[in-house]
């Protein structure tokens, strides 16, 4: 297997089994977190700018080419989750604000997918079509926690981004 170290202004890409530097690509950014695709020829990471406070971009990277396949910039709320498509064609990301996303790697576009209530995680179903989503809740007859730090409870839901991948 391989493994992705990110370090100041460069990401390295090790063999996981005898530690040998097989690539590195300069990044624009602080590393907030990174994700492989399932086959592993894509790495997406989340960076926030050294230089603008609050900006960040998420960039998609080729690992076969060590180019930029995909780039979103000046995202208004920084993504704290993301989790590819069983098929690679796009990824659901959970924002800093609770808020869910579908990037779609193919339109180059970023969709809300409808949740009642601040997300904390989420992961696709292995065989595609939808993703369960850890949810902030409040006890019975209270109202929703506004963000998940207010929440005392938490329960796992499921969702179908529009338009989902094929199954």
């Amino acid at each position: 297997g391989r493994l992705a170290v990110t370090r100041d202004i460069d990401m390295n890409i090790y063999d996981g089994d005898d530690g040998q530097l097989l690539q590195t690509i300069s990044i624009p950014g602080l590393t907030w977190m990174t994700e492989w695709s399932h086959s592993g020829q894509y790495i997406a990471g989340v960076y926030v700018s050294y230089t603008e406070q609050g900006a960040s971009s998420l960039i998609v990277w080729d690992l076969s080419s060590s180019a930029t396949a995909v780039r979103f910039d000046d995202l208004n709320d920084l993504f704290v989750d993301l989790d590819w498509s069983p098929d690679d064609r796009g990824i659901v990301g959970v924002t800093r604000s609770g808020a869910v996303k579908w990037l779609d790697l193919e339109s180059l576009t970023i969709t809300d997918i409808p949740v009642a209530g601040p997300v904390i995680a989420s992961a696709w179903s292995p065989y595609g079509g939808r993703v369960a989503i850890g949810q902030a809740v409040t006890p019975a007859g209270q109202a929703r926690a506004s963000t998940p730090g207010e929440a005392e409870n938490y329960e796992i839901a499921f969702v179908v981004p529009d338009p989902s991948p094929a199954r």
